[in-house]
């Protein structure tokens, strides 16, 4: 099997980056690169990073793109360094996956991207619907979107175990149906996280994920229709006011079953939303408001 192997020069590693980048394994060496290039993932390629960090100066490029490839990986322990040292907004971004099949990312950071710092997009591929991302360990901080999963059947079953996204403008916004997160963190963003519409949305997980200290807002949900299930969550609010749950728009069907709400929940969608054996902290800064309170149903809490 073909191999490069990737070692730091102190300097431009960009031409390194894109002659490796035909190979069918590279891996990455210990150290800090700098690679200003668009490196495309190939089909059944593994990129293997031992310790790495990469960065580049320019925020109208994407750093790595899968383009209806299947079967490659990204493993190990890597971090991709963004442009962003104040608020704006740019194309940059730092893993760009559209309409991918069975493929694996374990280990992967990114941070400090003007635009999204891990982008997922439908698009046509092939093989079983459910066989797609595969993420654990990994983690987006620090920039304006840390992760976006866009609407369309392309992008739907991605599986994130342990994903953590702290410290961004909008920590994590989800268009597809069938996401499922398993753990991890969702801390001190601006939003924390964001169900949109669009085809096919919702009727996905969070499972015994940290929601908590995000800003205005700890969870919006807007115009989904099929539901969405937050099981066994930590969601907390700094206070009256802060870290809001807001449910709007012709979302329906979203249920909180077990777990805690500490942080307060505006209900403004005319339909109704659940949510059942969890810990209410009414005492707290737990309460209930908006145009439809009475849509946001409680059976069996404490």
């Amino acid at each position: 099997m073909s191999k490069a192997i990737l070692y730091p020069s102190g300097g431009d590693d960009t031409a390194a980056f894109l002659a490796a980048a035909v190979f069918q394994e590279i891996e990455v060496t210990a150290g800090t690169y700098r690679m200003e290039g668009q490196i495309s993932i190939l089909a059944g390629q593994r990129w293997t990073f031992n310790n790495a960090t990469i960065y580049h100066t320019d925020n109208t490029k994407v750093m790595f793109t899968a383009n209806g490839v299947d079967g490659w990986s990204m493993s190990g322990s890597l971090l991709l360094q963004g442009t962003l040292t104040t608020r704006g907004s740019a194309p940059e971004k730092g893993l760009h996956v559209i309409g991918c099949n069975k493929y694996r990312v374990h280990g992967i950071g990114v941070r400090a991207f003007l635009g999204i710092g891990v982008h997922i997009e439908p698009g046509t591929f092939g093989g079983f619907r459910a066989d797609q991302g595969q993420w654990t360990d990994c983690y987006s901080n620090e920039s304006m979107v840390g992760l976006q999963i866009d609407a369309g059947s392309g992008a739907e079953y991605n599986l994130f175990s342990n994903f953590s996204a702290i410290g961004n403008i909008l920590g994590i916004q989800i268009g597809a149906g069938n996401t499922t997160f398993i753990g991890g963190n969702v801390e001190e963003n601006s939003t924390g996280i964001s169900l949109v519409g669009g085809s096919n949305n919702g009727h996905g997980s969070f499972v015994g994920t940290n929601i908590t200290h995000n800003g205005a807002v700890n969870i919006v949900i807007d115009g989904v229709t099929n539901g969405f299930d937050f099981t066994g969550c930590h969601i907390y609010g700094d206070g009256p006011g802060l870290g809001i749950i807001h449910l709007l728009n012709a979302t329906v069907d979203v249920s909180f079953v077990g777990g805690r709400i500490d942080a307060p929940v505006v209900h403004d969608a005319p339909g109704t939303n659940h949510v059942s054996s969890a810990k209410l902290y009414s005492g707290s800064t737990y309460s209930v408001s908006g145009s439809n309170p009475a849509g946001w149903i409680a059976s069996g809490c404490f």
